[in-house]
C-alpha cells in the first residue's frame, strides 16, 4: 500500500524532483566568490593576518560548503577522506572534494583516494525508489546531462539562466573518449518531498519560501503578495480545465456559479499551458487556482503569497491529494481548501453498484496494486460537481481574501 501511494505522486514529482535542485544552485547567499572574500574579511576583524593562498583559492570554500552537506560520522569521513556516502532511505548522494573524472563514453565517474577501489552505482533520481534537482554552490556548477533533451532547456530557459554560469554538458554529444575533470563533486539527487525543501535537513536553512522567491526572481513576476491584487474589482480565478481524465462534467454551471459569487474566471486550456513563461505570468497574476487533483495543481508555485489554492478532490485520493498539493500549498505561504466530492458526483457511481468496492471502499482497491489503481480512479474517472455543495467553497475562498460575496440572484 505505500508502494502506491508513493507512486500515486508519480506524475508531478518528476517536475518536482527536478525543482528541488534548482535552489540550492541559484546564487544570492552563497557565492563562491563571496565565501573567498568573505573569510578573509573574517581573518582581518578577528586580528589574524594570515589570508586565504591566493595560489589555490577555491579549494578551501569548496570543502567547506560540501561540508554543510553532511552530518555527524559522515562529516567526520569527509574531513578525514575527502569522500563521504550518505546513503538514505529515499537518496543516495556522494560528496567528494578529491579530484573527479566523468567518462562520457560510460557515464562513470571516477574520484581520487588514497584507498581500495570500490565501486558505487547511484540512479539519476532524487527519489531513488522512482522509476519515472543551488543557491548553496553559486554559479560555479556545471550540470552533466546524458539524456539532454533540447526542448527541456528551452522550456525551462528562465530559470537555467539564473543557474550556473556555465552551460551544461551534453554526455551524448562528447561520448568520444572526452574525460571531464573536476575539483570536487556532489553526485546523486536529494529527495525532500514533493514540493517540499525540508530547512532542517543538510545543508540547512532552505525552505519554499526561498524556492518561490528564486522563481520570482527568475521570471520577474510583478506580484510576490495576493494583497497587490486587492484593487482589481473581481479576484482572478484560475480554473485549470481538464481534456482527457478527471474532468469537470459540468464546468459550465460551475464556471456560471464562480462568475455569479463574483469572481473573474480564467480558464487555463492545454493550449494556454504550452507556453510555459507566459502561463507562469498568467499564475502570478490570479488570487486563486482551482483544479481537480493532478499535476497541473504543480502551476500553485507561481502563486502570489497568500492566494488560495482549490483542489477538487476525486473519489478515492485523498491522501495523494493532501500529499502533493494541499500540505505542500500551507508549507510554501499559501491558503488551501480542498473540495472532496461525494460517490454521486463522481462518474464512477455510473459504472459501479453503490456496495461496490470501487464507491464503498477504495482504500481496499490498493490491494490490488498501483496500476489497477490508477486505471480506475485516475484514467477513468471524471466529476460532476454539486454546485450547492460547492458554494460554500467559494464563498470561503472569497472570505479568505478578504472580499465580499456577491449575493446570488
Amino acid at each position: 500500500m505505500e508502494e502506491s501511494k508513493k507512486q500515486a505522486c508519480s506524475l508531478s514529482s518528476f517536475l518536482i524532483s527536478l525543482l528541488i535542485i534548482l535552489p540550492l544552485v541559484y546564487s544570492a547567499f552563497f557565492q563562491l566568490d563571496q565565501w573567498k572574500a568573505n573569510l578573509a574579511n573574517w581573518n582581518s576583524n578577528l586580528g589574524f593576518e594570515n589570508k586565504l593562498d591566493e595560489g589555490a583559492p577555491e579549494q578551501e570554500p569548496l570543502k567547506f560548503l560540501l561540508r554543510r552537506l553532511l552530518r555527524g560520522e559522515q562529516r567526520i569521513q569527509f574531513e578525514d577522506t575527502g569522500f563521504a556516502y550518505p546513503s538514505e532511505l529515499h537518496s543516495d548522494i556522494y560528496v567528494s572534494s578529491k579530484q573527479v573524472r566523468f567518462d562520457t563514453n560510460s557515464s562513470k565517474i571516477y574520484i581520487h583516494a588514497n584507498q581500495a577501489a570500490a565501486i558505487h552505482i547511484v540512479r539519476p533520481h532524487a527519489l531513488k525508489g522512482d522509476e519515472a534537482p543551488i543557491q548553496h554552490f553559486g554559479s560555479h556548477v556545471i550540470f552533466m546531462v546524458t539524456d539532454f533533451q533540447h526542448w527541456f532547456f528551452n522550456k525551462y530557459k528562465k530559470i537555467f539562466s539564473q543557474l550556473p554560469s556555465y552551460e551544461a554538458i551534453n554526455a551524448a554529444e562528447t561520448a568520444n573518449g572526452t574525460v571531464h575533470c573536476f575539483p570536487g563533486a556532489v553526485i546523486g539527487l536529494k529527495y525532500h518531498d514533493n514540493l517540499y525543501l525540508n530547512r532542517s535537513d543538510v545543508p540547512g536553512g532552505y525552505s519554499m519560501f526561498e524556492f518561490r522567491d528564486f522563481l520570482v526572481k527568475s521570471f520577474d513576476f510583478n506580484i510576490k503578495n495576493v494583497s497587490q491584487l486587492i484593487e482589481e474589482e473581481k479576484p482572478k480565478l484560475l480554473l485549470l480545465s481538464r481534456a482527457k481524465t478527471r474532468k469537470i462534467l459540468n464546468q459550465v454551471e460551475v464556471v456560471k456559479l464562480m462568475e455569479q459569487l463574483g469572481f473573474r474566471v480564467v480558464p487555463a486550456t492545454l493550449d494556454m499551458m504550452m507556453n510555459f513563461e507566459e502561463f507562469a505570468h498568467v499564475v502570478n497574476n490570479c488570487s486563486v487556482i482551482v483544479g481537480v487533483h493532478g499535476a497541473g495543481l504543480t502551476n500553485e508555485l507561481f502563486l502570489p503569497n497568500g492566494a488560495v489554492v482549490i483542489q477538487v478532490v476525486p473519489l478515492g485520493l485523498d491522501w495523494p491529494g493532501n500529499a502533493c498539493f494541499g500540505g505542500p500549498a500551507v508549507d510554501m505561504g499559501l491558503q488551501y481548501l480542498e473540495y472532496k466530492i461525494e460517490p454521486q458526483e463522481s462518474s464512477l457511481y455510473d459504472l459501479y453498484a453503490p456496495n461496490h468496492p470501487v464507491i464503498a471502499d477504495p482504500e481496499s482497491m490498493k490491494a490490488q496494486g498501483y496500476q489497477a489503481f490508477r486505471a480506475i480512479y485516475i484514467d477513468k474517472q471524471d466529476v460532476k460537481i454539486n454546485v450547492e455543495r460547492f458554494r460554500k467553497t467559494l464563498v470561503e475562498t472569497m472570505r479568505l481574501l478578504g472580499r465580499p460575496t456577491n449575493p446570488l440572484p
